[in-house]
């Protein structure tokens, strides 16, 4: 498992978007790497929140990186489940889950909560202990 606590959080390349393969840059205060996928109810239902804490501390030191574990056949449904949810943050493209089953996720949402240096500080951090977090440490 390449991702733990206190390791840094590893280089990946992943499709983006536009289904061009690119590397994922974590370089704020914090960033959040959201591990999700189209079908998943619980992934879904976490957006509302998420997109009110990056509107808010955006601008201060906070980012998200969504990764999404979709299968081939659910690209199609990946980018809609984009669009209608109005998800600006970075979001990539794990397709058929490789990387993620590299590294042993198999449950979703899955999160990862990296410093500025790449490092991880926290494995599934509940969204209210992240926005206290980020209250505290973000002016």
């Amino acid at each position: 498992i390449r991702i733990k606590e206190g390791n840094k959080f590893p280089k990946l390349y992943l499709k983006n978007k536009n289904l061009h393969l690119v590397q994922l840059n974590v370089n704020s205060k914090y960033t959040l790497v959201d591990y999700w996928f189209s079908r998943c109810k619980p992934c879904l239902k976490q957006f509302p929140k998420l997109k009110e804490m990056y509107t808010e501390y955006k601008s201060k030191g906070f980012n998200i990186i969504s990764i999404s574990s979709d299968r081939t056949m659910d690209v199609e449904l990946w980018k809609k489940r984009i669009d209608e949810n109005e998800l600006y943050w970075d979001q990539y493209l794990d397709e058929n889950g490789k990387e993620a089953f590299i590294d042993k996720i198999i449950s979703f949402p899955t999160n990862f909560l990296i410093d500025e240096k790449g490092n991880v500080i926290q494995k599934n951090i509940d969204l209210d202990k992240l926005e206290k977090l980020l209250k505290e440490n973000l002016k």
